[in-house]
């Protein structure tokens, strides 16, 4: 069940840990890479944020685009490898996520590369990867 008050980052992350690893979204840039269920996109605009979503399944953005509209948030969605930012002007995002996204990016250089490009120079890459 959607909880739209608590951001997901993976099993046993505590709200403690991701209060000081996210922070609050009001007025802040930030990119997901990887859609996941739309729920971390939805929280951070209902906070305020500017919440850009790329991901490479159909069926993903259209699950984000859903939960938006339930929800009345406009969220950027785009269907793309997770890699393909050239739609992002340099030195934008605030704070970019990838909640086990990654972990399926033949790439991931070229999406760090890509990320980098995109981020303020302050601006932290939040990640977490699935353990096996």
């Amino acid at each position: 069940m959607f909880d739209p008050s608590t951001i997901q980052l993976g099993p046993g992350v505590t709200d403690t840990a991701v209060g000081r690893l996210v922070g609050h979204g009001a007025g802040r840039r930030i990119l997901e890479l990887g859609a996941g269920d739309g729920s971390r996109a939805v929280l951070l605009a209902l906070q305020g944020a500017k919440v850009i979503v790329v991901d490479p399944s159909v069926e993903a953005i259209a699950a984000v685009r859903r939960r938006a509209a339930e929800y009345d948030v406009k969220i950027e969605c785009h269907h793309s490898d997770l890699a393909d930012l050239a739609f992002v002007r340099g030195d934008r995002i605030d704070l970019c996520l990838a909640v086990y996204s990654l972990a399926r990016v033949a790439d991931v250089a070229r999406v760090f590369r890509q990320a980098h490009r995109v981020m303020r120079s302050e601006a932290p890459l939040l990640l977490t990867l699935p353990i096996h």
